[in-house]
Formats: C-alpha cells, sequence, structure tokens
C-alpha cells in the first residue's frame, strides 16, 4: 500500500510517498519510504502537498505516480509526476522523466492492454468522471 506521509514522520518531516506491505491485508508491516521530496519545506505532515500515489509496472520497470512537488499549490490537484526505477520501492527526484495534467487526483486504469486515465473536476466543472485513451511509450534508457 502506498500512502502520502512525511519523513520522519512528524510536523517539521519532508513530503514524501510511504508504503507497508501486507501478506493478507489484515497484518501490515513497518512503515517505509518510497519517495521523499527533499525540497518540501511547509510542516504539514498532515496534508502533504505530494499525494495520490499509484503504482504502475510495464516493461521489467517500476513507474510511481504522485503529485504536485515541491509545495507547488498552483497545480495542487492538476499534476501527476512519474517516476520510474528498476525497484518499486526506491523512486528519486532524479527518477522524474514525465508529468501528465488530470484533475483531482487522475488515476490511470487499465482494462486488458489498454490503459485510460481519469479525471473529475473539484469544482465541478467537468460535470462528472471522465475517461481519456492514454498511450504509454516507455523512455529509452
Amino acid at each position: 500500500m502506498y500512502y502520502a506521509a512525511a519523513e520522519p514522520a512528524n510536523i517539521l518531516g519532508k513530503h514524501g510517498i510511504a508504503y507497508r506491505k501486507s501478506r493478507d491485508l489484515k497484518h501490515w508491516g513497518a512503515r517505509s519510504m518510497a519517495f521523499v521530496d527533499a525540497t518540501s519545506t511547509t510542516p504539514w505532515a498532515e496534508h502533504s502537498f505530494i499525494r495520490f500515489p499509484q503504482l504502475l509496472q510495464r516493461d521489467g520497470a517500476a513507474y510511481l505516480l504522485a503529485g504536485p512537488l515541491h509545495n507547488n499549490n498552483l497545480s495542487r490537484y492538476h499534476c501527476l509526476h512519474i517516476f520510474r526505477s528498476d525497484d518499486p520501492f526506491a523512486f528519486s527526484a532524479d527518477a522524474w522523466f514525465k508529468r501528465i495534467f488530470v484533475d483531482a487526483g487522475g488515476k490511470v486504469l487499465q482494462d486488458g492492454p489498454r490503459l485510460y486515465v481519469s479525471t473529475s473536476s473539484t469544482l465541478g466543472l467537468s460535470q462528472g468522471v471522465w475517461l481519456a485513451p492514454l498511450h504509454w511509450r516507455a523512455p529509452s534508457r
């Protein structure tokens, strides 16, 4: 399970994405960090600016989608950053390679080989949930 958190886990912690592992969804392992935004400065551990984490695994690589970054309130609900790693439990800011603009923390959904991205307006402007095809092209190494 991936979720927004602070590191260290207190009001002065840096914003990031934590994870816990479980074999049965009843008993959970210790909290670990998959990503820490070293540039975050706002002491709001209970309201991390980086959120909406989602992990995708494609072509032997792990991709962490989360956003926004760097205390950027301008894109608070509109931007997902995509990080690439060979390890699904370790991402760095250097692994950032793409961002997509979606509304209200859009999620990537998979239907067989096809991918879609969801969006819905936090202001009620979109009048519902929308799905759009997501064309995924892995970066060259």
